[in-house]
């Protein structure tokens, strides 16, 4: 029988990615049985090696946190590394060329095309939101964190300054996932604008996650387009674009405002498919009967 080790950082991280790839061992904790699927923290490698040496056949070592992952691909090189790739821009020194990656969007996919000659696999991650089809009683919503400046500091004063616009800004994370989900039920544009925050670390936005969330609880998102958000968001049609001109986003705003329902009646909401739990299972199941062959 084959084993799963997903190796995640030594502390708890209030991140996306993070908390992702935590469902994702759940799932497959439960729909896969046949496979002994556990979870280690960096700290507990060393450990794990010297305890499981002689098995070291029967284990696949999944790894995804990027700031660590040069760490593992050296302390596991003799092992069965599947290295499942969120955002792009570490120097990944490590990173041999017959090591799996499991890319999380066509972005990264693309980048690792371009940059390795790794086996590459696209699995989107499952979402599983319940839309409570509340009132839309709030008109924009807004997270500080990963929002560029420009959105913050010019657009946000000047919405601000508007009568009769209801604005919520989420400055810090959500107590509660349903809480957040919530909160997107009840409103009708979702701005998020990540271009900066990912462009001035040098990484890419991994997933694109919170405007799907947004999508799937029927909020007009207004997004920049960069990396992962491409994957998803199509201009027109599902979002959309924060140019980053003043007149323009306001007059987009504005007529969203004030046509929700015939925006929403226009666009095209549906991109469950794409991240559904069903598909996600099967997917996987191929990718790891895949690297069953390979290796």
């Amino acid at each position: 029988m084959k084993h799963i080790c997903f190796i995640f950082p030594n502390e708890n991280v209030n991140c996306g990615g993070y908390i992702i790839q935590y469902d994702i061992f759940n799932i497959l904790k439960k729909y896969y049985e046949k496979y002994n699927i556990i979870i280690i923290k960096k700290k507990e490698c060393k450990q794990f090696i010297s305890q499981n040496i002689k098995d070291i056949k029967n284990w696949y070592i999944i790894i995804f946190w990027g700031p660590i992952v040069n760490y593992l691909l050296d302390i596991f090189k003799n092992w069965n590394i599947i290295y499942w790739a969120h955002s792009c821009g570490y120097d990944l020194q490590n990173l041999s060329n017959d090591i799996p990656i499991i890319c999380v969007s066509r972005n990264t996919m693309s980048y690792y095309g371009s940059t390795t000659s790794n086996p590459l696999y696209l699995l989107y991650s499952p979402i599983n939101i319940k839309n409570n089809n509340f009132e839309k009683s709030i008109d924009i919503l807004i997270q500080e964190r990963k929002n560029s400046s420009y959105i913050m500091n010019k657009l946000l004063p000047v919405l601000m300054n508007i009568n009769n616009i209801k604005i919520k800004i989420i400055k810090d994370w959500i107590p509660t996932r349903q809480e957040y989900i919530d909160i997107l039920s009840s409103s009708k544009i979702y701005i998020y604008d990540s271009k900066e925050y990912w462009n001035s670390n040098n990484l890419t936005e991994g997933f694109g996650i919170p405007p799907v969330e947004a999508l799937l609880n029927k909020c007009i998102v207004f997004s920049s387009l960069n990396h992962a958000l491409s994957d998803i968001l199509d201009p027109l049609n599902n979002c959309f674009q924060v140019t980053g001109i003043l007149h323009v986003d306001l007059k987009n705003i504005k007529y969203v405002i004030k046509n929700y329902t015939k925006v929403t009646n226009d666009f095209d909401f549906d991109v469950s498919d794409m991240f559904s739990k069903k598909i996600f299972i099967n997917k996987f199941k191929k990718i790891i009967n895949n690297v069953d062959l390979i290796h």
